[in-house]
């Protein structure tokens, strides 16, 4: 009998009931850990061939399909490069492999990434220790790989438990730093920074390989010749220290400070400043190849006894870095590193994953694995028994002997809140501007934040500054109220901890300039579908600008910007904004479709835009996180107030009546496909969070997605599957 298919479609969009694991962007669902996907290979058997027993160093990808498929996002790609990845791990008999999905498609991309790491972890019996370091780091706010297990088959056949590892590439930057626009440096064994070796350290992006390479050895220099100062005008010191804090709680030997390997070196443009981006992340947890017990090593010698490591020396002998360190160290052992949530948690992922590595049989053929030694793995060291001598600790005593051993080495004494990240917006101000500061302040407990100021003279008043969370980690919101006059505020933050110690940030004065425009950014989109069409019926990103003054103003010789390295970026048209009115802004990366448009576009992953004087000072910017589909993000009233998603976009009128987000209900539409039968492909756009039903003639159920951000899913009548993508 021939199978009815699907008649119609039920949607039902908007808030959506709480699933096991939230996701902030799209490429999220892709690393939820609460399941265990699929990933599914399929490529010609000859180029699989060559791939597994041709030159173990051949980066040549060859054409592959490839299907993904969990409870969270379902898809499958045609036409991927697939190769062998790694270092020494491609000498083994468990490969890694890496997954493109932009070699042979321009611009392709699987929810935003273009690559996937699929790593063996053929030292780790467990096949966790990476997952572990990896979410550790994310709880420290350093740059690093979101990860997750999957299943992985091969032309049918199952090649094992595998992690899937975020690739470090432009999409990484943009997500992390808001921008891909600086020099990102991959470092490899050799690379000690005592000079720039270019045979260690590889420019990965950055056009001028030449100004890359003189922009690094200037950096060198600050590590090995600079003052205090100068490593923290030119180093994110503080994310160093955290680094450095996961690193010896793990037990990472093949990280810089020990081994001079595995590491990034991004130049943020947008800070001027070089961070340190963690890679490689298998060898921990008691994985030891120099019959060195890691668990008992001095946190504070952790590197190489005999050679040069000039930027973890340099930094460290610094009192007040070392101090921070400590701190780092000690909030990290409560927290992220307590023994018993860690150990639960990889436990718990040990029963998500134990089927999956059970039956893994290339696990045995670098050490001789066993299933008895994958469970055993988590309790005791594996000694000589099958050649896995390397795994000196079981992955559970591990984390219980670090932690003891790091505690009672840390240098004793209650350290004050760290105070960094200090911004001021606007400055200079005007008289009747509220005065916006945010901070970030980080202790091991939660600490007392409030901002001094002084408006104008001697007396000191108080603001108290508020968790902010949306932000980032540790950062702290308080609102000093408008000066009132012309003249200048004086004004520091202060910040005390649960033991009393205090530590104060830099004096900042503010001046107050009763001639500046009293224009704002109001509202904008950076993921327009529908919402709105520029002249040429493009469906642009787009800002608005707001005129809170009683007369008219002019937007020339004011400049909007993404990059606060380039505050003049886009020099604004002279375009006349009545009093109370506003004007549309058209960010599209086509300036020559005229003067409404600007010379680049909003990231959707998230990033900085900032309205700018003509003696390019901030007048007004915002900080974003990840944007949806048609959502556009606005202030809660036109010209103040805090920003936030928006229920209905307003670009070109007030946002009255239209940031109300949390009060839209779901709604439900049944949509007939037809014909019927259907035999055809289906793409349906969804602008929300959606729970998506196909169902046939009989009202029988045929699939199902649930997406927690918007999106495009495709069905396939023509053999009854789908895929979203």
């Amino acid at each position: 009998m021939r199978r009815l298919l699907a008649l119609f479609v039920i949607i039902v969009a908007g808030p959506l009931a709480a699933a096991a694991q939230s996701f902030g962007d799209a490429s999220d669902e892709v690393f939820a850990d609460d399941v265990l996907p699929t990933v599914r290979i399929t490529i010609d058997p000859d180029h699989l061939a060559t791939i597994l027993f041709g030159d173990p160093l051949s980066d040549v990808e060859y054409l592959a399909s490839f299907e993904f498929d969990s409870p969270h996002v379902t898809a499958s790609f045609d036409s991927v490069g697939f190769r062998l990845r790694g270092n020494t791990s491609r000498d083994s008999q468990k490969k890694s492999f890496r997954v493109s999905f932009n070699t042979f498609i321009p611009g392709g991309d699987f929810r935003g990434l273009e690559k996937l790491n699929l790593n063996g972890e053929h030292n780790d019996p467990s096949i966790m220790r990476s997952k572990l370091s990896w979410d550790l780091f994310g709880t420290v706010d350093v740059p690093a790989s979101r990860s997750s297990h999957v299943r992985l088959y091969i032309n049918g056949d199952y090649f094992g438990l595998y992690m899937n590892v975020e690739h470090i590439d432009e999409q990484f930057l943009k997500r992390r730093f808001g921008n891909d626009d600086g020099f990102l440096i991959k470092c490899v064994y050799g690379a000690d920074l005592t000079t720039v070796n270019q045979g260690a350290c590889a420019v990965q992006l950055g056009a001028d390989e030449a100004a890359a390479y003189a922009d690094l050895s200037d950096f060198v220099s600050t590590v090995n010749f600079g003052s205090a100062a100068a490593l923290e005008r030119d180093l994110d010191v503080n994310g160093f220290l955290r680094y450095l804090a996961v690193t010896v709680a793990t037990g990472s030997w093949d990280s810089y400070w020990f081994l001079k390997n595995n590491f990034y070196l991004y130049h943020d443009p947008s800070d001027d400043r070089y961070h340190v981006i963690p890679y490689d992340y298998d060898n921990t947890f008691g994985i030891d190849w120099f019959s060195i017990d890691w668990s008992d090593r001095d946190v504070y010698q952790w590197g190489h006894p005999t050679e040069a490591r000039p930027l973890t020396r340099r930094v460290l002998e610094v009192p007040a870095f070392r101090e921070r360190y400590t701190m780092y160290l000690k909030r990290l052992l409560s927290d992220g590193f307590d023994p018993e949530p860690l150990k639960a948690r990889a436990l718990a992922l040990r029963d998500l994953t134990g089927a999956a590595a059970e039956e893994d049989t290339y696990r045995a053929l670098d050490y001789g694995f066993t299933v008895d030694d994958y469970y055993d793995s988590y309790l005791v060291a594996l000694g000589l028994v099958g050649g896995a001598g390397h795994v000196r600790h079981g992955l559970l005593p591990y984390i219980d002997a670090r932690h003891r051993e790091a505690l009672a080495q840390l240098d004793a004494g209650n350290i004050a809140p760290v105070i960094s990240d200090l911004r001021v917006t606007p400055a200079p101000a005007r008289p009747v501007d509220p005065i916006e500061v945010t901070v970030r302040v980080e202790d091991e407990g939660i600490p007392m934040v409030e901002v001094e100021y002084w408006p104008a003279g001697p007396t000191r008043q108080v603001v108290a500054a508020e968790p902010a969370p949306e932000l980032g980690f540790d950062f702290w919101r308080a609102t000093v109220p408008p000066v009132g006059a012309t003249g200048y505020l004086d004004l520091r933050v202060r910040a005390q901890d649960v033991e009393g110690a205090v530590r104060t940030g830099p004096l900042v004065t503010v001046g107050v300039n009763s001639q500046r425009p009293y224009v704002f950014l109001n509202e904008f989109m950076a993921l327009n579908g529908t919402t709105t069409l520029d002249e040429f019926g493009e469906a642009d990103d787009w800002a608005e600008v707001y005129n809170a003054g009683e007369t008219a103003v002019s937007l020339g010789g004011l400049y909007l910007t993404d990059d606060a390295s380039s505050p003049d970026r886009w020099a604004l048209p002279d375009v006349i904004v009545p009093a109370g009115g506003f004007q549309l802004l058209w960010l599209d990366g086509t300036p020559e479709q005229g003067p409404l448009h600007g010379p680049f576009r909003l990231s959707a992953a998230g990033e900085y835009v900032a309205l700018v004087d003509s003696d390019l000072a901030v007048l007004d910017q915002v900080s974003f996180g990840t944007q949806a589909l048609d959502v556009a993000f606005g202030r809660t009233s036109d010209g103040s107030g805090s920003w936030q998603a928006m229920a209905v976009a307003t670009p070109g009128a007030s946002n009255a009546g239209g940031t109300d987000r949390d009060r839209v209900e779901p709604a439900e539409w049944r949509v007939d496909v037809w014909p019927n039968p259907f035999r055809d492909l289906l793409s349906m756009r969804v602008g929300s969070a959606a729970e998506i039903d196909i169902l046939d003639l009989l009202g029988r159920e045929i699939a199902q997605w649930r997406l927690s951000v918007p999106g495009i899913v495709e069905w396939d009548g023509r053999d009854a599957s789908g895929r979203a993508v």
